[in-house]
């Protein structure tokens, strides 16, 4: 399998506490966590986004937390960890984007619809219907990105990874129009019309090259996955797997990037037979893993290449958490410190020993919340000098304290008051 690599350059910056002095540069304000998240303690709830640290007042058991940044407790609605003037009745997340490094939460609340804090009224809620990659419509207009996309019909617009359609023409982005006529994708890779079977150029002019020697009875589609059926075979994007002849009714669908044939999970065109098919849950994927469980555990699940070995599955154990085994997917919204035996736990990774902290004078552990946390090194910024280390603000009685996570963990105490 081909290894396909994105570089995206950005200027970053990010403020820490410390040892460590400010970087240089912008990265859209980011300060804290690159992703909207509620801190969750037993006596207090703080909020953090990249430019965002605050204090929550609601009661910790009160919170639920359904979507990045958007919450709810007993009386209100709660976006960014401000209390909105909404009362929380069947709150339902359609759908969540990000742009412009700003997550937008789309959601409706008793029959209204609302995007992050503001309610859209000017959405037809009847009609309305939500796609990938920040696109939405109604029976009047499609959008994308929040802004409506000109002289596209609506009746007959569809999104299909990585492109969108109307009955007359493929779009990229917007109204950016590639091509006329109307195709159909195979695996967001290949795609076919009435007469040709084309593959996608990825070479960052996104055009398609038709691929003569195929015809489109050849390619079927495995819907919402990233997979296809091209010439008998099964693709991930556009590399073969070895996976022939097959049953495609026989394929269980988990996401678009991991599929389950005959008792093997298949992730990125790899298989593993290590997983108990029938037992399996996809918990949660990102750009880089996917979390996965069966009876056995939870696993880390990767690709990844073993000493004298190929490119193949790479499944690390995690900790099982109860509150996360029982609300599979509320931990991708909070974080919580966890003691279990001698080791502090960030959520289900282990953070760092409590020896750490004890030699640097903490003595009470019975009452320490983790306040805020900040990355070193920001996620895909090639030209960030900062310190890959991350940083941890905890607060006990004897005041705050800042734990670093790096090769080596280390605390400072840094006293009784600290201002974010």
């Amino acid at each position: 399998m081909k290894a396909y690599i994105y570089i995206i350059v950005l200027t970053c910056a990010v403020n820490v506490f410390g040892q460590v002095s400010e970087a240089q540069g912008d990265h859209y304000g980011c300060k804290y966590l690159e992703e909207p998240n509620y801190i969750v303690n037993k006596k207090n709830v703080f909020f953090e986004n990249c430019a965002i640290h605050r204090k929550v007042g609601v009661t910790p058991e009160d919170l639920v937390v359904i979507e990045k940044g958007l919450a709810y407790d007993n009386r209100h609605m709660i976006y960014n960890g401000l209390k909105l003037d909404v009362s929380p009745q069947n709150p339902t997340v359609l759908n969540t984007h990000i742009y412009t490094d700003r997550w937008s939460v789309y959601w409706t609340n008793a029959g209204r619809l609302y995007r992050n804090a503001t309610e859209m009224s000017e959405i037809d809620t009847t009609s309305f219907v939500v796609f990938e990659e920040g696109y939405f419509k109604d029976k009047n207009h499609v959008y994308y990105k929040g802004k409506i996309m000109e002289n596209i019909d609506p009746g007959t617009f569809v999104y299909n990874y990585p492109y969108s359609y109307d009955a007359k023409s493929v779009y990229l982005e917007g109204n950016e129009r590639i091509m006329d006529g109307k195709l159909i994708s195979v695996n967001g890779y290949f795609f076919k019309d009435n007469t040709t079977v084309y593959e996608y150029n990825s070479n960052f002019s996104m055009d398609f090259k038709p691929i003569p020697y195929l015809k489109i009875s050849d390619t079927k589609a495995i819907p919402k996955t990233k997979y296809g059926i091209v010439n008998d075979t099964l693709f991930y994007l556009g590399e073969a797997t070895p996976y022939h002849h097959i049953d495609i009714s026989k394929i269980k669908v988990f996401n678009d990037e991991v599929i389950g044939y005959e008792d093997n999970i298949i992730f990125r065109g790899y298989t593993t037979t290590a997983l108990n098919y029938s037992t399996v849950q996809v918990r949660k994927k990102n750009d880089y893993s996917c979390r996965i469980q069966d009876e056995k555990g939870m696993y880390e699940m990767t690709i990844g290449r073993e000493k004298g070995k190929g490119d193949q599955v790479i499944l690390s154990p995690v900790l099982h958490v109860k509150h996360i085994e029982q609300e599979p997917y509320r931990y991708t919204n909070i974080t919580q410190l966890t003691i279990s035996g001698d080791t502090l736990y960030k959520n289900d990774h282990p953070l760092t020993l409590k020896s750490v902290l004890t030699q640097k004078g903490v003595k009470n552990f019975d009452d320490i919340e983790l306040v805020s946390a900040i990355r070193g090194y920001r996620m895909g910024c090639s030209r960030d000098t900062q310190s890959a280390s991350n940083y941890y603000i905890l607060k006990n009685r004897q005041g705050y304290w800042e734990l670093m996570i790096s090769d080596e963990h280390s605390l400072k105490y840094i006293g009784k008051d600290y201002k974010f």
